[in-house]
């Protein structure tokens, strides 16, 4: 099974754990550039899997540093041995991708079926052109206005299509990792650590390491999506959020009256 660590009384025996291993063990990240970027020379020796964690690997010395420790002190700790032998004991036949990816399928479905981005559209649209109905009364007065509204529907706008084009590429990073691994766990654990080890940078190893990580948790009883997919659907509800605020953002023809909206 893994080892969670959340709180103090844990950790002595994680470093111990540790400790021993090192010895025996195969230590990913042996190439120099993928040692802590922190404590250089210091290996990587355990992961934390919640999203957008940071740093998302950690060495014995990250551990104990006072500040990170105080962030990761009630966040799961897994060490990377463990990982690459439970994702390589995983089953190659279960079908914990499938069930991901058909939760992924029909969450998108439901997503862009409501066409979140094209309603905000369509209602800029509508608010700029009550807003020209009232610009042909004064227009004299109304050039800097104008230009005001369109900047900030259109930055709203460009904010609202940059977390969607992040979403888009967080879902084919997921695709290109679920590819990934699938090919690693029918391969011998020198064949692992090679991949590790060809890494090109820190993020890259983190993202193999994740997907072992993923892998090995779905063979032994994990419960739901994976933190993966989590991440994905909440950016998804995190967007239709964003609409349904940027949705209340509506024009004051008071403005236009020489009066505060």
């Amino acid at each position: 099974m893994l080892t969670m660590i959340h709180d103090e009384p844990a950790r002595p025996g994680l470093f111990s754990e540790l400790d021993s291993q090192s010895s025996n063990e195969y230590r990913p990240c042996d190439r120099e550039e993928l040692t802590c970027p922190l404590h250089p020379g210091n290996k990587f020796q355990v992961l934390c899997p919640k999203d957008n964690f940071y740093p998302p690997l950690l060495c014995i010395k990250c551990m104990i540093d006072p500040e990170i420790e105080r962030r990761t002190r009630n966040e799961p700790l897994i060490a990377i041995h463990e990982i690459i032998n439970n994702a390589l004991s995983a089953s190659s036949k279960d079908s914990f991708n499938e069930r991901n990816r058909t939760l992924l399928r029909d969450k998108l479905m439901t997503y862009y079926s409501a066409e979140y981005l094209g309603a905000y559209e369509s209602h800029t649209e509508v608010q700029m052109k009550k807003l020209h109905r009232e610009i042909e009364r004064v227009r004299e007065s109304l050039n800097e206005l104008e230009n005001r509204f369109k900047d900030f529907f259109n930055n709203q706008h460009k904010s609202f299509k940059n977390r969607e084009d992040a979403l888009i590429k967080k879902i084919e990073e997921y695709f290109e990792d679920q590819d990934r691994i699938e090919n690693l766990t029918y391969s011998s654990r020198d064949s692992v650590m090679e991949t590790i080890r060809k890494a090109n940078n820190v993020k890259e190893c983190a993202r193999i390491i994740k997907a072992l990580y993923e892998k090995g948790t779905s063979h032994h009883g994990s419960m739901g999506g994976s933190s993966m997919l989590n991440g994905i659907f909440d950016m998804m509800d995190e967007l239709k959020e964003k609409n349904k605020k940027m949705m209340n953002c509506k024009i004051s023809t008071a403005m236009l009256d020489g009066n505060n909206p």
